[in-house]
């Protein structure tokens, strides 16, 4: 099958047949963070109809329970999906691998705001807030919504001349 890649696509459903499996992006896809985009529903139905698997990817700094959770909330039921890949869940499964190779508890700073906190629950590794007494850094982003990147500045320095390790 040779495929167009100068097709522009309006509509999913315009390719739902040449393909067995859809990895779909969440955000600015399925939805904005606080509801769904129209039609969605729909799309996700007719893809379950024809047999196709769906697998949700994005970069959110979460664990796939926490965005599976949230798709419950906007009414994306599992059935809807075979699962859904995170930056986050990718994240906690490195630092669960690490903790378990470790010889002693590692330590984390984190960088980010607590909803994130999630990625720290069920490994056996411990927050701090001092810089040194961390073996790396988890960035997950800014402390908050209107957050400045001068806001940083200072930390990351400090980060930077002790070259900690960050994910």
């Amino acid at each position: 099958m040779k495929i167009d890649t100068n097709k522009q696509i309006k509509k999913l459903g315009e390719i739902a047949d040449e393909y067995n499996a859809f990895f779909i992006d969440l955000w600015g896809v399925v939805h904005n963070g606080v509801k769904l985009f129209p039609g969605i529903l729909n799309t996700l139905e007719e893809l379950k109809v024809k047999g196709k698997e769906v697998i949700f990817i994005t970069n959110a700094p979460r664990r796939s329970k926490v965005i599976k959770d949230q798709l419950a909330e906007f009414g994306v039921s599992n059935k809807y999906y075979k699962d859904v890949v995170s930056s986050g869940e990718i994240s906690w499964l490195w630092m669960k691998e690490k903790s378990i190779e470790s010889s002693k508890k590692l330590a984390c700073f984190h960088i980010g705001p607590q909803r994130d906190n999630n990625l720290l629950e069920e490994i056996d590794i411990i927050k701090t807030n001092i810089i040194k007494k961390a073996d790396f850094v988890l960035n997950t982003g800014p402390w908050g919504d209107e957050d400045k990147l001068e806001n940083y500045t200072d930390t990351l320095d400090r980060l930077n001349e002790i070259q900690l390790p960050m994910i």
